[in-house]
């Protein structure tokens, strides 16, 4: 019997995602989800992700809406919807998207990261900075969410932002 091949396919993707190798992660994730008898939220999800960091926004935002379609409570997917729409510089929008992902998962902290930097863009300073130390208390590690923080607080220097 031969074995399954998603598996090495999906770890192949994260692999070249990692490098950052955008679109070969893509060509992956589609290897992967062709090896699959029904779509997976999950690789839907990472192709979704390696799309938006490739700039193919809107076969990414078609990814999330395939990876809802069957899992309408999945954060991560709701999540990569609103950096899609972040993206295209539908503040608003992707605003929407990560509060409804924030209402599933109130832990997730990539919608908190990418709601700031929503938040930044609409002048929102105050509650961009606050997304980023819940990120940060969230997930200590995240390198984006301290370089985000520090940008901001490079960038807009107010008493109230050292406190």
């Amino acid at each position: 019997a031969k074995k399954p091949l998603g598996p090495y396919y999906y770890l192949r993707g994260i692999i070249f995602f990692k490098q950052g190798e955008f679109d070969r992660a893509v060509d992956e994730y589609t290897q992967c989800l062709a090896t699959l008898e029904k779509p997976s939220p999950l690789i839907l999800t990472a192709r979704a992700e390696a799309r938006i960091e490739a700039g193919n926004l809107a076969d990414a935002l078609q990814d999330c809406d395939d990876a809802l379609a069957i899992a309408p409570q999945y954060t991560p997917a709701q999540t990569a919807r609103g950096w899609a729409l972040y993206e295209q510089k539908k503040y608003d929008a992707a605003l929407i998207d990560l509060q409804k992902a924030l209402a599933v998962d109130p832990q997730f902290a990539k919608a908190y990261l990418i709601r700031s930097w929503a938040h930044d863009a609409l002048g929102k300073h105050e509650l961009a900075k606050a997304d980023l130390e819940k990120t940060l208390e969230l997930d200590p590690l995240s390198a984006a969410a301290r370089n985000s923080l520090a940008w901001l607080q490079a960038t807009i220097p107010t008493a109230k932002f050292y406190d």
